[in-house]
């Protein structure tokens, strides 16, 4: 008795992430935590199902099989290529990368941004002396043109260009973060650095009145413009304010390239990246050739770079 209870309460544990994923996370602290390890439950409940099958408890299997195929009807897509540029595509490379505080090696992310050849840059938690420490490993050579706003802590953002920004608007959300405006070949293409306030501040009033903010301001960009909207989201695609501020125009790129279940994200200097919090949303004007992540000594964040591709206009 006592082993079948222990059972039943292991299999009752293994299926909340799912359960949170599917009817949401209401942005409440416990529920967001748990939504994200949506994606590990698949093991395990692949193990449960085997055991329930052995031990015949047809009942049990079937409720559990449902659960795994239902995980993985959200897990398989991400491996498959989605929208690869258009022929005659505008090739654009955009990276984001969180600093931790300014912490991060800046010659790290100058080496990446050279490595990948990166048109547009958006940095979170920049610092001044990160502004500083970056001026001076090279990146204003590289990238000449920004937006920024440096304090210090962790609110601090900035956007980097290869070309000139314009109409540069901020943020009112807990870091204030740019909106701008480049073109690509003549073709104007708006850019917005996205840092919602995480989860874990004050309750997660402040995570939630971001999200809302933010949310209203992407439905209120122009549907004519091609839009991308990158940074720490604070949020994996199985938090349900990221996928309401997602909504039906923006994707996010990796899964559009079909790489997989990435991880930007550690919890402790002891773990590897468990958690996808760094995303590239692009509309329909933008297809996806690949996107990887780039290790950065001295953050907690791994940066994410996606090889884009705006397509033609019809």
């Amino acid at each position: 008795m006592v082993r079948r209870v222990l059972a039943v309460a292991a299999v009752a544990v293994l299926v909340v992430p799912t359960v949170v994923r599917f009817l949401g996370d209401h942005a409440l602290p416990a529920l967001v935590a748990a939504a994200s390890l949506t994606p590990y439950a698949v093991p395990p409940l692949a193990v449960a199902l085997a055991l329930l099958l052995r031990g015949r408890a047809w009942r049990a299997s079937a409720a559990i099989a449902s659960v795994l195929a239902l995980n993985l009807a959200w897990l398989v897509p991400l491996w498959v290529p989605d929208r690869a540029p258009a022929s005659g595509a505008t090739p654009l490379t955009v990276m984001t990368a969180n600093l931790r505080l300014g912490e991060a090696d800046p010659t790290a992310v100058v080496a990446a941004v050279r490595a990948h050849r990166v048109d547009v840059l958006a940095l979170e938690e920049l610092t001044p002396q990160a502004v500083s420490a970056l001026h001076r490993a090279g990146l204003d050579r590289e990238l000449p043109h920004r937006a920024v706003r440096a304090v210090q802590g962790a609110d601090g953002a900035g956007l980097w260009s290869r070309t000139p920004v314009a109409a540069v608007t901020w943020s009112h959300t807990w870091s204030r973060t740019p909106t701008a405006t480049i073109e690509l070949r003549g073709r104007p293409v708006v850019v917005g650095v996205l840092h919602p306030a995480a989860v874990v501040l004050d309750g997660g009033r402040p995570y939630r009145d971001d999200y809302a903010a933010t949310t209203d301001f992407a439905a209120g960009l122009d549907d004519a413009t091609p839009t991308l909207l990158l940074g720490d989201l604070n949020a994996s695609v199985d938090n349900s304010e990221l996928r309401e501020l997602m909504g039906t125009r923006f994707r996010d790129a990796p899964e559009l390239a079909g790489s997989g279940l990435l991880r930007t994200f550690s919890p402790s200097p002891r773990l590897p990246a468990l958690l996808h919090l760094d995303h590239v949303l692009v509309d329909d004007a933008f297809g996806v050739t690949d996107t990887t992540v780039v290790d950065l000594p001295g953050s907690d964040h791994r940066a994410l770079v996606a090889r884009l591709g705006l397509t033609p206009r019809g």
